[in-house]
């Protein structure tokens, strides 16, 4: 699994549920940009190419259609 590099964290408040819920707002709009990251690095999904590819664009893209066949992922 990857080391993810971290930025440091400027502006901390004294509360500590608050800089819960700034740092959850920085994940969330990472992942959100990055949805076939999400599945690899918060879920632990091992994903072809081609698979994040697929993830991303359906997630920019309000039609999307895939027409899938068995062994796809043999090409690999």
């Amino acid at each position: 699994m990857k080391i993810l590099k971290s930025r440091e964290r400027k502006n901390l408040k004294k509360d500590s549920y608050e800089n819960l819920i700034d740092g959850t707002k920085i994940w969330v709009e990472y992942w959100r940009k990055n949805p076939h990251r999400f599945c690899e690095e918060y879920l632990g999904i091992h994903l072809y190419v081609f698979q994040m590819i697929l993830i991303y664009m359906m997630n920019i893209c309000t039609t999307f259609c895939f027409t899938a066949c068995r062994g796809l992922g043999k090409f690999e």
